[in-house]
C-alpha cells in the first residue's frame, strides 16, 4: 500500500473512513497536493513519506483539519520539505511556547 506498513496503511483507512472518504480517494488527494507542491517549488517531497506521516499524525492533530485532507497533506509535505514530520513540528512549537511562557513567568 505505497510504501505503508500495514498498521499505517490500516490506520490510514480507519482515518478515511472517520472523515467519509475512501482511502484511494485520500492517496489521490495527497498524490495531488504533493505533486502540485513540488511543481511549484521545486522540491522533492516523497508522497511516501508524506502518507506515513498522515497515517502516523496522532488524532489531536489530525483533529485540527477538521477533516480537510488537503490542508492536512499540505502542512505535512511543507515539513516534510523542511525535512521533519509535522508531528516533530508540533512538538518543537509546544518546546518554543514553553521556554517562552517560562520567561515571562521569571520577569
Amino acid at each position: 500500500f505505497m510504501g505503508l506498513t500495514g498498521t499505517q496503511a490500516a490506520k490510514l483507512n480507519v482515518y478515511s473512513k472517520s472523515i467519509g472518504m475512501e482511502t484511494r480517494d485520500l492517496q489521490l488527494e495527497v498524490v495531488g497536493v504533493v505533486h502540485q507542491f513540488n511543481e511549484a517549488t521545486g522540491a522533492s517531497v516523497n508522497l511516501n513519506d508524506v502518507l506515513k506521516d498522515i497515517s502516523d499524525l496522532s488524532a489531536s492533530l489530525r483533529a485540527n483539519f477538521k477533516g480537510n485532507v488537503e490542508e492536512m497533506a499540505k502542512a505535512v509535505t511543507l515539513a516534510r520539505s523542511m525535512g521533519i514530520s509535522l508531528a516533530e513540528s508540533n512538538t518543537a512549537a509546544a518546546g518554543t511556547l514553553s521556554i517562552s511562557s517560562s520567561i515571562k513567568n521569571n520577569n
